[in-house]
This record gives structure tokens, sequence and C-alpha cells, in this order.
């Protein structure tokens, strides 16, 4: 009973871990396509 639970404790901290991962990917993601969008009318602006 106990081996079971740590499992699922273990497989819950996994899917954390995961979804922080994603969530840091999209954020990142994201980021970049602002900066580089926002480099693209910084250059719109000087043309």
């Amino acid at each position: 009973m106990e081996k079971h639970e740590e499992s699922g404790t273990f497989t819950l901290s996994v899917l954390i871990v995961l979804t922080d991962k994603i969530r840091i990917r999209a954020i990142s993601i994201a980021n970049s396509k602002a900066a580089t969008s926002h480099i693209h009318l910084q250059q719109q602006i000087v043309l």
C-alpha cells in the first residue's frame, strides 16, 4: 500500500515537472514571437 502511494506521488511530481517545462517553453516561444514581431515593427518604422 505504501509503495503504491509513493509511485502515485512520484508520477504526480513528474506530471508537475512536465507541465512546468511545457509552460516555460510556451512562455519562451510567446516571448520570442513577441520580440521578433516587435523588431519587425521597429524595422518597418525605420523604413
